[in-house]
């Protein structure tokens, strides 16, 4: 969450080579984010039947819609008042509903939801069918290497859970496998050197090394990096090395999602004043995640209060 807010952040600023190796390096944020979410999934290992996956799949879909829309109440009039030039409002509003469009952090979301439907699948084929297992990885993988030619997919929401099943696919494995003590080992040497040789490719290729031009869909070059960094990321979390952080961490982790939305709509007032100010990108950065951590804050304050005064 914290390199997500990094991402937005540092975006506006990436003519600073700081500003733009942190927001370049920063996009590691959405492998990490998937995979603690995932993470989780599997690690219950629960097979859902055709009797319970309705269920599953209703509570899922309204967990990750509900704050969506409450965002979107106070987002939308902010973008139609504000905005400069003037966006047309009612396609914005449907298709920010839909997920197919609108405001920008909508395909997070739709690939949530994609993923939704898609990790009891996995987890079922992984227990049970490990034939087709293995076939749709190699599918995915060869996605994502079909996906190294830039602009191939006009509307890569539709397909972006493909490639992207690779993280919970290594997810299943990383379960099963962690504690082997080559583990470490074998996934650095086994997605750090294709990172580098498909590097030198896009390089002979003339293409843009940035991860975020390799995330819309994602590629193997995007999903390696990401999957080094998962791995020294865990490695590091494992040897204590966040000990010391680790109650923001929690806190962070704790309400992910809800600062999701926070810092974006934060973010929008803060773009809108960015020259006013006179902003640097560290000083954009603490401004837009201070205030951000207050509304949760005084959110969950209220919520606290309200919750008290209903059972008085």
């Amino acid at each position: 969450m914290i390199a997500m807010i990094l991402v937005h952040t540092c975006y506006y600023f990436i003519a600073n080579p700081i500003a733009f190796t942190i927001w370049n390096y920063s996009e590691l944020s959405v492998p990490v984010f998937i995979f603690c979410s995932v993470f989780l999934f599997f690690k219950k290992g629960k097979l859902y039947n055709f009797k319970n996956i309705w269920q599953y799949y209703t509570k899922r879909f309204w967990r990750l819609l509900f704050p969506f829309y409450v965002f979107l109440i106070f987002y939308i009039p902010s973008v139609y008042f504000f905005s400069n030039p003037k966006v047309d409002i009612i396609p914005y509003t449907i298709q920010s509903i839909f997920v197919t469009g609108g405001v920008d952090i909508s395909w997070l979301v739709a690939l949530f939801l994609e993923l939704t439907i898609l990790l009891p699948i996995l987890l079922y084929l992984f227990e049970k069918q490990k034939v087709l297992f293995w076939v749709y990885s190699a599918i995915s993988l060869i996605a994502s290497i079909i996906f190294l030619t830039p602009n191939l997919v006009a509307h890569w929401r539709i397909i972006m859970w493909l490639p992207y099943s690779l993280i919970p696919i290594w997810t299943i494995l990383f379960l099963k496998w962690n504690d082997s003590k080559y583990f470490y080992l074998i996934n650095i040497l086994g997605f750090g050197i294709p990172a580098i040789l498909i590097q030198d490719y896009q390089i002979l290729n003339h293409r843009t090394l940035s991860f975020f031009e390799n995330k819309y869909p994602p590629n193997l070059y995007y999903l390696s990096f990401g999957f080094v960094a998962l791995t020294l990321l865990y490695f590091a979390a494992s040897k204590g090395v966040f000990k010391y952080a680790q109650n923001v961490l929690d806190y962070f982790s704790r309400y992910s999602y809800s600062l999701f939305f926070i810092h974006y709509f934060v973010l929008y007032y803060f773009v809108l004043n960015i020259n006013k100010f006179h902003f640097v990108w560290y000083t954009f950065f603490g401004g837009v995640i201070s205030v951000t951590v207050v509304i949760q804050l005084l959110f969950r304050y209220f919520s606290g209060l309200r919750k008290r005064h209903s059972l008085v």
